[in-house]
């Protein structure tokens, strides 16, 4: 969560946004997860969409960015919020890629038309890039700590079985050396 922050945080240092965008594919259930949300000042609760609708999917799908200069002219299908008439007017949507492939889309996004150009595509891309690199470092990172806490809890479980053994030879050990006295 502090990385979308970041990543947010430096795009608001980029180019002017009303609106922040950041989901990632989650290939396992073929669904777009809206990681984080960000409208007008205040963090939205995330979602999740089926993956084939949409921005998200269509960026993630062709790895291409999409610049709309006035969303209310497309028939890309753009998840509304707020008032029917406050709608977004510029949108900027970029693939984070790796290893060529895009596995997330950020996109900027502002209320008033013709906000972003070609270059904010580069300065966006270039920071969607950089940020799934951090995600996915995030994610082997949780997953080494997770799969490291399951390993000591069963290394810890296999030495009690094995102290258990111990003794239980050495009584069996014990018994045999009286008996044969």
């Amino acid at each position: 969560v502090e990385v979308y922050l970041s990543v947010h945080r430096a795009a608001e240092r980029l180019m002017p946004l009303d609106t922040f965008v950041l989901t990632l594919f989650d290939s396992a259930v073929d669904e777009i997860e809206a990681v984080y949300l960000y409208d007008r000042g205040q963090r939205l609760p995330g979602e999740r969409a089926p993956f084939g609708k949409g921005l998200s999917s269509e960026v993630i799908r062709t790895g291409k960015p999409i610049l709309l200069t006035d969303a209310t002219k497309t028939n890309l299908e753009i998840i509304r919020r707020g008032e029917e008439d406050d709608n977004t007017r510029s949108i900027l949507a970029v693939p984070m890629t790796i290893g060529g492939r895009a596995l997330g889309m950020l996109s900027a996004q502002s209320y008033q038309a013709e906000v972003y150009t070609n270059e904010d595509i580069q300065l966006l891309g270039t920071l969607a890039n950089q940020a799934i690199v951090a995600i996915q470092n995030g994610r082997l990172f949780n997953e080494t700590q997770t799969l490291a806490s399951e390993l000591e809890m069963r290394v810890m479980e296999r030495t009690g079985q094995l102290q258990r053994e111990k003794q239980n030879i050495d009584t069996l050990l014990r018994i045999l050396t009286e008996v044969s006295s």
